[in-house]
């Protein structure tokens, strides 16, 4: 396994430590990576370094459940 420290802006959001290695692929060509330090498991460095509070997508309000409106007769 091959340590990456800089391909990618990286800090692990449980320990905070900066190196990754990748660890493998899956058969749809995904990649893996775990962190160097505590060992857990993401596929994209860019977006496991952000807070999960930022993790949300914005404009996705079509998801939420909506209330039904009742038909009045």
């Amino acid at each position: 396994m091959r340590t990456m420290s800089g391909a990618t802006p990286f800090q692990c959001r449980l320990c905070h430590y900066r190196d990754y290695v990748a660890i493998g692929k899956s058969r749809l060509g995904a990649r893996f990576y775990a962190c160097a330090d505590c060992s857990v498991v993401f596929m994209d460095p860019a977006k496991w370094s952000r807070p999960a509070h930022e993790q949300v997508t914005p404009n996705f309000a079509h998801l939420m459940p909506q209330s039904k409106k009742s038909s009045g007769t």
